[in-house]
């Protein structure tokens, strides 16, 4: 089974397994659980970093250090599963589609994403994610926005 069918699979089987653990965590204690590498409860950029390479990594599937147009349609079949099992999809680039993703990061337009161009999206993201700018993103970074 590839990683996406595994990712997919792992999103489904959580859905099954614990239908009420999305409704008693926050959005910012499941992405703290997913993120948090040093298990510190914040998120600091090289942690964000390596996950989304991670992230990179596990939706290309041909392994050409490319994600093609199907490739990054398979962010959005990730994000959906996650959605429907109550978890995650929901902060600031859950309705970010492939192919807006090509036409703002796609520096060379060639029609793929190189782990460069995905990586240059971290920052943009960071800085959203990072609603006080105290460079660290923490459960208080999630909730309404003020």
């Amino acid at each position: 089974m590839n990683s996406l069918h595994s990712a997919l699979a792992l999103a489904l089987s959580v859905a099954v397994a614990s239908p009420m653990a999305a409704q008693t965590r926050s959005p910012g204690e499941f992405f703290l659980g997913q993120w948090d590498a040093d298990g510190n409860d914040r998120v600091t950029f090289p942690e964000a970093r390596e996950r989304r390479l991670a992230m990179f990594d596990m939706f290309d599937q041909s392994g050409d250090g490319l994600l093609d147009p199907q490739e990054l349609a398979g962010i959005d079949d990730y994000r959906q599963s996650m959605r429907e099992a109550g978890f995650g999809g929901h902060g600031p680039a859950a309705n970010v589609s492939p192919s807006r993703m090509l036409r703002r990061f796609d520096a060379d337009r060639d029609g793929n994403l190189s782990a460069s161009e995905f990586e240059a999206t971290l920052k943009p993201w960071f800085s959203r994610m990072d609603r006080n700018g105290d460079g660290e993103i923490t459960a208080e970074d999630f909730g309404p926005r003020r």
